[in-house]
């Protein structure tokens, strides 16, 4: 999927536009845990403070330790470069929002937003305030990069929206530099979570190279992109996509993507074939799901992965093409397994397994309705090799008896062919549902992504916003309030105790280890931002309030925290969806014991 040399051409430009720029020295500044300082109040003590004014900051020049608070001053500032910043493992330099929200306000002809170079073992992390996109990138060619062989890095809760390529870019492409050669560069154990890219020209996010097999053409000779161990790519959202809404490709072990939603994918491809939902590209092998994937003129999900690919519990509507793809590329490895997923309305047939050189091809458990050219599930020829079993092939979605797929609620309902008539899947792996509900749930797998109606849909539903969102005007109807928590046990449904500040819950005293946190609210709250240990866990909208879902006040997900102390903090709002007026921030330690 090569990009035209007028793209390239605009790269470089941006790129030169960025280096040019004079540096500028960091800030040093006391470590400070003062309650009126809303990073302090988040959990970080900002060493250093990045002001609005210094485009670059060189690490390589600076004293900073592994382990530091780096802030970035609140505000609206112009690009940033970050370079050369280098933390250790289990100590990472995290780079944070101080004091309020940041945004990085771009002109198309800023290159990057946000560009981390040679740096590792570092985080980005937008929750050093109350918002749950802390740091907002706009504007420019590739809105934040990891690049330059930057590895063993991390990105949250960062809004990117309005870039003319790349909303989120990962990779160091192959040069004549032979520190970018696959023999003597892998990138390792990189994430991207809890991440809302909008309103982009080409990929949502573009994480490695797109040709594993084939590198890249140089005066130096065939060089081969470097390859990626460990990539987690989840609780995302990607709105308004013109190319792929997530493409990862040269991730060879360790890969998961999951719990990302993806809507209007493929608005606009640079070139054909770069207009589906999610891309596992060349030598990407590892797992796909929960997912949910709506409305592209493209696959939901093509799969050209390294062959030992598992894709399961994926929910995907009205993709244009084919809901999933399977392809034959550089495919070494033993199988794809496509099991559990739901699609619906899609353009082609419902699943298209092109792999003839993988040596099995499992399509099992999916329930396919309503594909509009009467296709379910087809080969591209007799060489593949394919075991289809247990899937739900239904002519109209009627069929399928969905709770209420008008309302994009696709678990099934009571009297649903899918209940209790799937294979049993554990040997994949997939032990739970979409929901993160148990797997079975009666005495057999049900077909498709929910098992059975009483599934939570989780908290992936995709906006239907087309355009940035605008700051909700202060409510008048009361205060956005938490006014305490309750311990519940989510397998009998009953509540256990109040969690009060510096509570211990003890497992065998509790006689379970399977519970849940309700959050108890003024009437005037309409949606909570559930963290633990400082990471944005659930943005949840309607009551019951719960930090790990539920089906409705007695039917509540299981949560197992390890042993040890944690904080739980919670931001309440007037609106939904973490709109509206934020309310105080309520925060509770715990200590987690056998």
């Amino acid at each position: 999927m090569r990009r035209s040399s007028i793209l390239m051409a605009l790269c470089a430009i941006g790129i030169s536009f960025a280096s040019c720029k004079k540096e500028h020295d960091i800030e040093n500044v006391k470590p400070s845990m003062a309650v009126g300082d809303s990073a302090g109040v988040e959990g970080y003590a900002c060493t250093y403070t990045i002001k609005a004014n210094q485009p670059i900051v060189d690490g390589s020049t600076l004293n900073i330790p592994a382990g530091s608070v780096v802030c970035i001053e609140a505000g609206t500032r112009g690009p940033l470069v970050l370079k050369n910043f280098s933390g250790q493992p289990g100590r990472p330099i995290t780079f944070v929002n101080g004091n309020g929200k940041v945004t990085i306000q771009c002109s198309s002809s800023n290159g990057y937003g946000l560009k981390l170079a040679n740096c590792k073992y570092v985080k980005v992390a937008g929750n050093g305030s109350s918002d749950q996109y802390g740091i907002h990138v706009t504007g420019s060619h590739i809105g934040v990069s990891f690049e330059a062989l930057s590895t063993n890095w991390e990105i949250s809760n960062v809004e990117i929206s309005n870039i003319g390529f790349a909303g989120l870019m990962g990779k160091t492409d192959p040069s004549c530099d032979p520190a970018t050669w696959r023999a003597n560069f892998t990138m390792k154990d990189v994430s991207a979570h809890d991440n809302y890219v909008h309103d982009v020209t080409g990929e949502g996010f573009y994480v490695g190279n797109s040709f594993f097999q084939g590198g890249r053409n140089l005066s130096c000779g065939n060089i081969l992109p470097h390859a990626i161990e460990g990539v987690k790519i989840f609780k995302n959202k990607v709105v308004n996509s013109g190319c792929e809404g997530i493409q990862v490709g040269c991730a060879v072990k360790g890969c998961e993507i999951y719990d990302n939603s993806i809507e209007n994918f493929g608005k606009s491809p640079f070139a054909d074939n770069q207009n589906n939902g999610l891309q596992i590209g060349e030598g990407t092998g590892g797992l796909c799901y929960n997912n949910i994937i709506k409305n592209g003129p493209g696959n939901g999900i093509i799969c050209l992965g390294y062959g030992d690919n598992v894709v399961y519990n994926n929910v995907i509507i009205n993709a244009g093409s084919y809901g999933i793809f399977t392809d034959s590329r550089y495919t070494p490895g033993q199988f794809f397994k496509v099991a559990n997923n739901t699609i619906v309305n899609s353009g082609k047939d419902g699943i298209m397994v092109y792999s003839e050189k993988i040596p099995m091809n499992y399509v099992v458990n999916n329930i396919i309705a309503a594909p509009k050219n009467g296709k379910f599930v087809t080969t591209r020829s007799t060489n593949v090799k394919l075991t289809s079993s247990n899937n739900l092939n239904a002519a109209t979605v009627g069929e399928v008896k969905f709770v209420n797929s008008g309302g994009n609620d696709y678990r099934i309902a009571s009297g649903s062919p899918a209940l209790d008539k799937g294979m049993n899947t554990s040997s994949y792996g997939i032990a739970s549902d979409f929901g993160g509900g148990r797997r079975p749930n009666g005495v057999a797998y049900d077909i498709g992504a929910f098992e059975g109606s009483g599934s939570s849909l989780s908290n992936n539903t995709p906006t239907t916003s087309t355009t940035p969102t605008a700051p909700a005007a202060p409510t008048t109807t009361g205060t956005a309030q938490v006014t305490s928590l309750t311990l519940v046990n989510a397998t009998t449904g009953k509540d256990i105790m109040t969690i009060s500040n510096g509570a211990t819950i003890s497992y065998s005293a509790l006689g379970t280890n399977k519970i849940n946190v309700r959050a108890n609210t003024s009437a005037a709250t309409k949606s909570i931002i559930f963290k633990f240990d400082g990471v944005n866990v659930r943005t949840e909208s309607g009551a019951p309030f719960t930090m790990y879902g539920d089906a409705g006040v007695g039917n509540y997900n299981p949560w197992t925290p390890a042993y040890g102390a944690h904080t739980i903090t919670l931001v309440p709002y007037t609106k939904e969806g973490a709109s509206g007026t934020a309310g105080a921030l309520y925060t509770v330690a715990i200590n987690v014991v056998s």
